[in-house]
């Protein structure tokens, strides 16, 4: 593996996010290492990092496929002490720490898609996924950043692109890594001073998913909701208002946006 421990730790300094990290070669997921740490009691700050995964996760039961050596795969253990209809924001501090590590250490302009994806123009990078026990949560995040592009398309069969693929030159892991846990340990400070608001002010320049068209299936006794995106509320929300100008609150926990229309 190319990731340097303790030059990582040496740059990070973070006095909670990171202030321990786990590296594992292979394993099975890095989400279920840091449920099981979590319920072991270990305490919040880990990071769970990993060079592949052979069961990685996604969001609604999808699977995570990477390939070796070529994406940042990691989840954070915290323990926030905070309101549980609080804690859904943490996906979007994840969202948006990654986001910016990306345009940090790589120098190009990543951009969120509610509630969970990385883009890279209009192509997913990478996402994030949120899992939370009585009194922990762990945050995943995955992040293409190198590789054949094809071999990933295929292993997924959708639009995929890569860190390096945007940058038009090598981008070090270790860079992304870095920057994203200086940036996810300022936001979740934040949140544990004030709760969601910092969270969802720092977000939403990312967010691309405001004032566009979208359709969210699975969704009421329609099975279907179709209208405009047009906010992200104090709770991470995204409001979207239909055709008879009614708003409705989505949560993450609820609908996927099956399309974007331009």
């Amino acid at each position: 593996m190319d990731f340097d421990l303790l030059g990582v730790r040496m740059r990070l300094g973070n006095p909670v996010v990171g202030r321990e990290i786990d590296l594992h070669p292979v394993i099975s997921s890095t989400q279920a290492e840091a449920l099981r740490l979590a319920d072991r009691g270990v305490a919040e700050g880990i990071v769970v990092v990993a060079d592949t995964q052979t069961a990685g996760r996604g969001r609604r039961g999808r699977t995570w496929q990477d390939l070796p050596g070529c994406c940042l795969l990691l989840s954070v253990l915290l323990r926030p002490a905070r309101p549980a209809d609080q804690q859904p924001v943490l996906s979007l501090a994840a969202a948006a720490a990654a986001a910016t590590a990306i345009r940090r250490a790589a120098g190009v302009a990543a951009h969120t898609k509610w509630p969970n994806d990385l883009l890279l123009g209009n192509v997913k990078v990478g996402g994030v996924l949120l899992q939370a026990t009585s009194d922990a949560v762990a945050v995943g995040i995955g992040i293409n950043v190198s590789g054949p592009v094809e071999e990933l398309q295929a292993r997924v069969d959708r639009p995929l692109t890569t860190v390096e693929q945007a940058a038009g030159r090598p981008v070090a892991r270790e860079d992304i890594l870095v920057e994203l846990l200086q940036s996810l340990e300022q936001l979740y400070a934040a949140f544990r001073q004030e709760g969601p608001p910092p969270i969802v002010d720092a977000y939403r320049p990312f967010e691309i998913t405001l004032g566009r068209q979208v359709t969210v299936e699975g969704y009421g006794a329609a099975g279907q909701l179709v209208g405009r995106a047009t906010r992200i509320d104090e709770l991470g929300r995204l409001v979207v208002v239909d055709d008879y100008g009614r708003e409705h609150s989505l949560t993450a926990a609820e609908v996927t946006l099956a399309a974007i229309e331009e």
